[in-house]
């Protein structure tokens, strides 16, 4: 999710940059917990195979 896009003021840039990191680092946050909940389902089906 990079923005390549400059807004005329920096300053809205700024903010907008900010905002992006904002989701993107909670939408990582919310992957790898989604990751490591799917592979705990997985070992229990193998386990219990």
């Amino acid at each position: 999710m990079k923005v390549k896009e400059k807004t005329k003021r920096n300053g809205e840039y700024s903010e907008y940059q900010k905002i992006i990191k904002m989701v993107d680092s909670a939408h990582k946050k919310a992957m790898s917990f989604t990751k490591t909940d799917y592979q705990k389902k997985l070992e229990k089906v193998f386990s219990s195979c």
